[in-house]
């Protein structure tokens, strides 16, 4: 994902579903969901590893799409993509100058 990113070179949208429950304490049944999807070993352990690597829950995110194995997709806030337009903006006018 992050090497996918950082070719990016203009504000960018990425939409999905977020629906992992990563802690026993967030289903009802535990034992009972561990093959379901939202609360398998891979999903949780995915999620956990952006967390750990990437600060993800402190982002200005709606959602996080972890169904495809070879990339990662999210949905900023308003706020979020604000921001994300506005660093990207500065970045250009440091590469190229003022337009």
């Amino acid at each position: 994902m992050t090497r996918w990113a950082d070719t990016l070179d203009r504000p960018t949208l990425i939409v999905g579903d977020f629906n992992i429950a990563p802690l026993d304490c967030d289903v009802y049944d535990h034992k009972a969901l561990l093959k379901v999807v939202s609360h398998t070993a891979i999903e949780i352990e995915r999620l956990a590893a952006l967390q750990a690597d990437f600060r993800i829950f402190d982002k200005d995110l709606l959602a996080i799409d972890l169904r495809q194995p070879d990339r990662v997709v999210m949905r900023l806030t308003e706020e979020g993509a604000a921001a994300r337009a506005e660093q990207l903006k500065s970045k250009t006018k440091k590469k190229g100058g003022e337009a």
